[in-house]
């Protein structure tokens, strides 16, 4: 509404006014055609498709060698197929039931000698594949197995304050149970809890770069034609591609595991790192206590407690003393899911030193650089301290341990932190890695009420207390003028003079003598920051590094090492991949000054173009002309040339975008050499170009098209469950 005064003889002064809001477009969703009878995708590859099948003799003789077999089933009204194949030799055993009738009494036969006389390896196989081939030989008909089927992923009900995937109703022991049968005597490796979040075998296909990414091919619960039998075979057979390649992947992780199975007389083969640390620690306190059983700690939900000070804490300056004061005056609380409640003063506290600022957050204290660059020259070297094992040598030199466990978790633990670091030095890697898996997945179950190591006002304590001790670090690097660039959870990155570099490393010592901990220098020659969780650091001594040039880290810089086709060392395959060409065009243009463009048109390798992303309830492509095709529930895509910006993938059941894919093309196969004709090596060299901004290493503004890493609110919202 304009002013009273707004009109005069000699002035003019209304308000401008607002042009009308673009009207927004609702999204309509696609038209399912893969839900017509007429959808046979892969028909032709299908019925083309041959299978180097055992002998008996052949069968036997694997079992004889120990070759291990890779197994996967599908399940439908109508169809039951169970394929195994060895990982070595690559020949295949199939079991197949059709039309409600049971595999034939010699097929379930030799499925038990099969499964009793192999190792067999699988994802999610402990919970459904073991259970459902077991069922199978006993005699069960499609229908039952369909029954046991939906039977073994019902979910439970919610608790009230429950989030996240909800869990299985029924555990494998009652789903046999209830179909009386007794469960057989499977050696097996399941793949699943390798990866953190127990991902799907989609979304690994995906982040470990598949030929072939494909989804179960039609709805579960339909009753099969042959044909549809036939592709749903095809299908099965590309889940054992991919469970290979997951296997090949974590073989190392297989072979540490066999390795302390042994050692500590229980089977670890099918744990996550932190269910192999609980396994380990409670084997030992056992055989040390000599109990059978451990009670868990009760802890009473809604409980309050305060952070306790340890005596080495002390700060020097006014302002970290009313820093402390918040913290030990915070009250934090146990919630209904067991986890503790941050009180708003701590969630606030925000700390600055120098130039940095910090803030304390559950996982562990973090500076807040954001697009930022550092380099090494004549004057400054860039030095990065890390405590050595740092919340396990807090937990141990201040004696804290879970209540219900007492002085025998700590004999315990101090036996595997010290052997641990003994076995580093000692160049054991995987004894070291073993160890380092074991020392930190205890202090991660202190906060899992399903543990008997729950104790949660204990991990704040470790938690608060490693904080606190980062910033005695900080606070005394900063008062003696070495600035600290950036800080994170164990450790401090400093710009140090080199003329000052003996009184830095008397700084640490003095640090380390403090607080009982030790530390380990990596120096680097430049470090480019999109934030604290998103960088790249170049290494000045490589050789120290195992001949590695660089460590990375975040959505940006999660590649594989450039030297190696897979490298579950320097990826995380918790996050997707993101066009992965950008970084290595970075990081030649940052090592060897390599034109980004030379980099990006001279690469032959498909894999290193595509974005992958989850799409809930399923991604379709909208191409030119009306063209959809539906690409699973998983997709991957790379930008192409020719396509219209309305090219894009959306979500099945909205028809909203799905981030990032506009001007796309779908890459659900990757091609067996090169890369697509039609790849828009423009769009690859501006966000290149963007990401060289948003990381520090040059100046200016992204363009108006750059979309962040990060997964947008509507990706987040489509992707809660």
């Amino acid at each position: 509404m304009s002013r009273f005064d707004a009109l005069g003889m000699f002035w003019e002064d209304l308000a401008p006014v607002k042009p009308p809001k673009k009207e927004k477009v609702k999204a309509v969703p696609p038209e399912p055609v893969w839900l017509a009878a007429t959808y046979l995708p892969g028909l032709h590859e299908a019925r083309n498709m041959i299978l180097d099948l055992f002998t008996v003799e052949e069968l036997i003789e694997a079992s004889r060698t120990g070759e291990r077999l890779n197994y996967d089933i599908e399940c439908y009204p109508n169809y039951f197929l169970l394929t195994a194949r060895g990982i070595d030799g690559k020949k295949c055993v199939c079991f197949e039931a059709h039309d409600d009738e049971a595999l034939s009494e010699e097929d379930q036969q030799k499925l038990t000698w099969v499964l009793e006389n192999f190792t067999m390896v699988g994802f999610n196989i402990l919970h459904y594949d073991n259970t459902m081939a077991t069922i199978a030989a006993a005699g069960a008909t499609t229908e039952q197995l369909w029954l046991a089927n939906c039977k073994i992923f019902e979910k439970a009900d919610r608790k009230p304050g429950d989030t996240g995937m909800p869990r299985p109703k029924y555990k494998a022991h009652q789903i046999l149970k209830a179909f009386k049968v007794k469960k057989l005597a499977i050696d097996s490796i399941d793949l699943i809890q390798y990866t953190a979040g127990a991902p799907s075998l989609k979304k690994l296909a995906g982040r470990i770069h598949s030929r072939r990414m494909q989804d179960l091919p039609f709805v579960p619960g339909t009753y099969l034609t042959p044909d549809q039998k036939l592709i749903v075979k095809w299908y099965n057979i590309n889940d054992l591609d991919i469970v290979e390649l997951v296997y090949a992947w974590y073989l190392e992780r297989v072979q540490l595991r066999e390795k302390l199975s042994t050692k500590y007389n229980i089977d670890l083969r099918s744990k996550s790192d932190a269910q192999m640390a609980e396994a380990i620690m409670e084997s030992e306190i056992k055989k040390l206590t000599k109990q059978t059983f451990i009670v868990k700690d009760k802890v009473e939900v809604g409980k309050t407690f305060q952070y306790k000070k340890p005596a080495f804490i002390d700060f020097h300056t006014e302002q970290m003393q009313e820093a402390l004061k918040v913290v030990l005056d915070s009250e934090m609380v146990i919630s209904a899911k067991g986890s503790v409640i941050l009180p708003q003063s701590l969630k606030d506290l925000e700390i600055r030193i120098g130039k940095g600022l910090y803030t304390f957050g559950i996982g562990g204290l973090h500076s807040n650089e954001k697009s930022v660059g550092h380099v090494s020259d004549e004057k400054y070297q860039i030095v990065d301290i890390d405590a050595t094992s740092f919340y396990p040598f807090l937990m141990l030199n201040a004696g804290m341990t879970p209540k219900n466990l007492g002085k025998a978790f700590l004999v315990v633990y101090n036996g595997v932190v010290v052997d641990r670091v003994n076995a580093k030095k000692a160049g054991d890697i995987i004894a070291a890695e073993g160890l380092k898996i074991t020392a930190n997945g205890t202090y991660g179950k202190l906060g899992s009420r399903y543990s008997i190591m729950y104790a949660p006002e204990l991990l704040i304590q470790v938690t608060i207390t490693g904080q606190l001790v980062l910033l005695m670090y900080i606070e005394m690097m900063e008062y003696q003028g070495f600035e600290v660039i950036s800080a994170n959870t164990d450790g401090i990155v400093c710009m140090v003079e080199r003329e000052r570099k003996q009184e830095f490393d008397d700084l640490v010592k003095y640090w380390e003598s403090r607080t009982g901990l030790s530390t380990e220098e990596t120096l680097y020659e430049a470090v480019y920051s999109r934030d604290v969780n998103t960088y790249v650091a170049i290494y000045t001594e490589p050789e120290k590094q195992k001949g590695k040039l660089f460590k990375s880290k975040g959505n940006i810089f999660n590649i594989r090492h450039p030297d190696k086709s897979s490298d579950a060392s320097t990826v995380d395959l918790k996050k997707n991949p993101v066009t992965e060409i950008c970084t290595y065009a970075i990081i030649e243009k940052i090592l060897h000054g390599t034109p980004i463009e030379t980099t990006i048109r001279e690469c032959t390798d498909a894999s290193r173009f595509v974005e992958v992303r989850e799409v809930k309830g399923g991604g379709v492509y909208l191409g030119a002309e009306g063209y959809i095709d539906y690409l699973g529930k998983t997709v991957r895509w790379y930008h192409a040339t020719g396509v219209g910006s309305d090219a894009r993938v959306v979500y099945a059941k909205s028809g909203n975008k799905v981030a990032n894919s506009d001007s796309s093309k779908p890459l659900m196969t990757l091609p067996v050499d090169g890369v697509p004709d039609d790849i828009n090596y423009e769009w690859y060299e501006q966000k290149t170009r963007d990401n060289m901004i948003v990381m520090g290493y040059t100046k200016g503004e992204v363009s108006a098209d750059y979309v962040d890493e990060t997964e947008d609110d509507e990706q987040l919202e489509e992707e809660t469950t």
